[in-house]
């Protein structure tokens, strides 16, 4: 069969997934994988506090504020200023971010409510591997908090 620009390409895992009848009809896995939104900062109140009483702490490039929470899931808040850079790209630094804090299960569950805020232009795009040394840094400085 010819690959046309619309054919999705298997890999090998999600061939091994069909074979094993793991994967549904959407061809996506029986797990959520999704960001889910316990582990976001939505509220007024919750932002208002992080801002008002939280303690700023910066890992370059990114700083943080952050507030101890009553819950036992660390939830985040993203802050980037227009002038960092496009629509897309601010967005792809949102996605990256929320992934990085995704399959960092530490600091998921050390009960803070984080805010990230990037304010530097975005003249050349960060990558995973700094983003996630970043979030790993503030792991290491919120272990010894406790």
């Amino acid at each position: 069969m010819k690959e046309s620009y619309f054919t999705p390409i298997k890999s090998e895992k999600s061939e091994e997934l069909e074979k094993s009848g793991k994967l549904g009809k959407s061809g996506k896995s029986g797990k959520s994988e999704k960001f889910s939104s316990a582990f976001r900062v939505k509220k007024k109140i919750h932002v208002s506090r992080i801002f008002s009483t939280g303690t700023f702490i910066t890992h370059y490039p990114l700083n943080f504020k952050y507030v101890k929470n009553q819950q036992k899931e660390s939830r985040i808040l993203l802050s980037l200023k227009k002038h960092c850079g496009n629509a897309p790209q601010r967005n792809r630094f949102k996605r990256q971010v929320r992934e990085a804090f995704r399959l960092n299960y530490q600091l998921k569950f050390m009960g803070y409510d984080i805010s990230i805020i990037y304010t530097r232009k975005l003249t050349t795009p960060l990558s995973y591997q700094q983003i996630s040394a970043c979030l790993e840094k503030l792991k290491n400085t919120l272990s010894h908090l406790q």
